[in-house]
């Protein structure tokens, strides 16, 4: 399974973050694991701050658990978020069902 794989990868090297992690933290967040994956992609954000797709990623799972200031704090870091809000776009970045769904939630909020 590749949640496992990720897991023993991460496991590996705990210190240094991937950016294969981004993957990670929404397969667990796939799997109602909404806690490790803000984690995760809090890390990530620090070590990749002007990333989109992990600060787009950070604002829909913290959206979706109701922390909707932190997740507009994260969304407001983006340069173009536009390219998020495309539903093709995150499928072609490999972003789990539950993932784009949250976003089509956020971005209805948005509109």
């Amino acid at each position: 399974m590749a949640l496992n794989d990720y897991r023993r990868a991460v496991e590996k090297k705990p210190g240094s973050v991937e950016p294969f992690w981004l993957d990670y933290a929404l397969a667990l967040y796939q799997r109602g694991n909404t806690q490790e994956s803000v984690g995760i992609l809090r890390r990530i954000a620090a070590k990749y701050p002007t990333e989109p797709l992990v600060r787009g990623a950070l604002a829909v799972v913290l959206f979706d658990r109701g922390d909707l200031a932190e997740a507009e704090t994260n969304w407001s870091m983006i340069d173009r978020p536009r390219t998020l809000l495309d539903k093709q776009y995150l499928e072609d970045h490999h972003w789990p069902p539950k993932s784009v769904e949250a976003m089509g939630r956020f971005k209805a909020l948005k509109e």
